[in-house]
């Protein structure tokens, strides 16, 4: 799951050059987070009574917290990337998702 955290270093990269931003767009793509999320959906969609032991369980449940922390590299690398692109819907597509992160944040706090 570390392509986001790589995407928006390359694109923060002081000594900037035209290939570390395509790069940067490259890496961004959010295949992997979505391949997770979706698996994980379907993990517990399929089988629920998997929930209520990985949530009681002391190792487990740590790992929801990958949720959010990925989604909000997502939503830095479109502040970066989409918002100069294209300016008034892409920030209110950022703010969005920065209120579904924070929700999720919350939500994964008080779950675990």
């Amino acid at each position: 799951m570390g392509t986001g955290i790589v995407s928006v270093l390359l694109i923060s990269i002081p000594y900037q050059g035209s290939w570390l931003y395509h790069l940067s767009i490259i890496i961004f793509v959010p295949i992997l987070f979505s391949a997770a999320l979706s698996i994980s959906v379907l993990r517990y969609t399929l089988y629920p009574e998997i929930w209520g032991v990985m949530i009681r369980g002391p190792t487990n449940s740590s790992f929801l917290g990958t949720i959010p922390m990925g989604f909000a590299r997502l939503v830095n690398m479109w502040i970066y990337v989409c918002i100069p692109a294209w300016v008034s819907w892409a920030a209110t597509v950022a703010w969005v998702g920065w209120m579904v992160d924070a929700v999720l944040s919350a939500g994964v706090t008080f779950v675990d």
